[in-house]
Order: C-alpha cells, then sequence, then structure tokens
C-alpha cells in the first residue's frame, strides 16, 4: 500500500532542508544571505517575490503544497485525518482562546470539531485538553486503520512530540507504507520549525553562538 506515494516521497525528500543547509544559514551573515540558501532547497518555488521578512509567507506557501501534495497521492481520508488534525485543533485553540479571552482578536474561523467542554478556561487548560483530543483521535484513527506503526508511535509519543529519530529508524525496514510517508511530513514540519528559529534569529541579530543551541 502507498507503493507510488512513497516512491514520490523519497524522491522530494531529497530536498528537504537537511543539516548542511542548516549550517550554512546558521553561518551566514545576514538574513539574506540566509534566506538565499533556501533556493537550494524544496522552498524554492515558494519564495517568489518575497524578502528576508516574508518568510512566514513561503512556510504558509509550502505548508499548503504539502497538504495539497499529500491529498494528491494518498487516497485515504483516515490517514490524511491523522497527519492534518493538528492544524485543525491548533485553529481551535485559537477561536476558544479568543473566545474566553476578551483581550484577544475574536477568530471568525470554527473549526468543524467538536468544541470541549472546559471549566474555568485558561490558556494552558485548552492547550491540555485540546491535544488529549488530539491524541485520542489519532489513536482511534490508528486502531481503525489496523496500522501497527501508527499505533506503536501513538503508544510512544503521548504529548505528541514525535520522536523523528525513532521515525526515521522504522522508516529504513520499510520499502514502503506509512512509515515513508510520516518520517516525510515529520521532517518537513521539523525544517519549517528550524528555519523559522533561524530567519528569525538572523532578522533580530542573535548570535551565531546563542542560535546555535537551539537548533
Amino acid at each position: 500500500m502507498y507503493e507510488y506515494a512513497s516512491g514520490l516521497i523519497r524522491v522530494l525528500g531529497k530536498k528537504i532542508l537537511d543539516q548542511n543547509d542548516f549550517e550554512r544559514m546558521l553561518g551566514a551573515k545576514t538574513a539574506a544571505d540566509a534566506f538565499k540558501v533556501l533556493n537550494d532547497t524544496d522552498y524554492a518555488d515558494n519564495l517568489f517575490g518575497l524578502k528576508p521578512e516574508g518568510f512566514e509567507k513561503a512556510l504558509k506557501r509550502d505548508e499548503k503544497d504539502l497538504k495539497k501534495l499529500f491529498f494528491k497521492i494518498i487516497d485515504n481520508e483516515l490517514l490524511l485525518d491523522f497527519l492534518f488534525l493538528k492544524q485543525d485543533y491548533l485553529k481551535l485553540k485559537l477561536y476558544l482562546k479568543a473566545k474566553f479571552n476578551p483581550e484577544l482578536k475574536k477568530s471568525r474561523v470554527r473549526p468543524n470539531l467538536k468544541i470541549p467542554r472546559i471549566k474555568n478556561p485558561t490558556s494552558e487548560k485548552i492547550d491540555k485538553i485540546c491535544d488529549i483530543e488530539l491524541y485520542k483521535k489519532r489513536k482511534k484513527i490508528a486502531k481503525k486503520l489496523r496500522d501497527k506503526f501508527l499505533q506503536k508511535i501513538c503508544k510512544k509519543d503521548l504529548d505528541l512530540n514525535y520522536d523523528l529519530d525513532f521515525i526515521k529508524t522504522e522508516a529504513r525496514n520499510y520499502a514502503y507504507g506509512t512509515p515513508i510517508i510520516l518520517e516525510y511530513y515529520f521532517k518537513k514540519l521539523n525544517a519549517s520549525r528550524k528555519m523559522r528559529t533561524i530567519m528569525n534569529a538572523k532578522l533580530n541579530n542573535i548570535s551565531q553562538e546563542e542560535l546555535s543551541k537551539n537548533i
């Protein structure tokens, strides 16, 4: 299952930001120089018309492209839900925090999710309850798919912070399948996180030594 998707993803995965790219960005003298590194990666097509200060737009474009790609090559709604539910729950967190905090700008977007009951809501409580609901849904999906790999990572990662090294190790044992798909997905998320950290630091003149501690 997922033979075509796995094969395509293996090819696309070669262009994801890697350690060499991160080191080039870290060593760049300016934010503009760090931004140029992205032209050699899979972000290249999403940099058009952007300056270093607009890197967040590149990330949003890339996020849309990733979702569009997966919906095109993966013909399994449950697996797609497993991957992209987190985005829905992030929106739910923003919606609930705005709803219960008059100082925050009201969110017009109400996610198509069941709104959990929260007594005496605080920002921390909303985060915790939404994370628990997301974990339960993902665990339920993994069971419904009868996918041992998904069940394993759900059992391993109760806090939802998936161990990329663990996923990479598991993926080596498969020619195709969900491990290959999840490895690519979480490598993309990891690359986006690091890219955001580096670009913010470069734009705010944070030293390379200090920045290296967070990468």
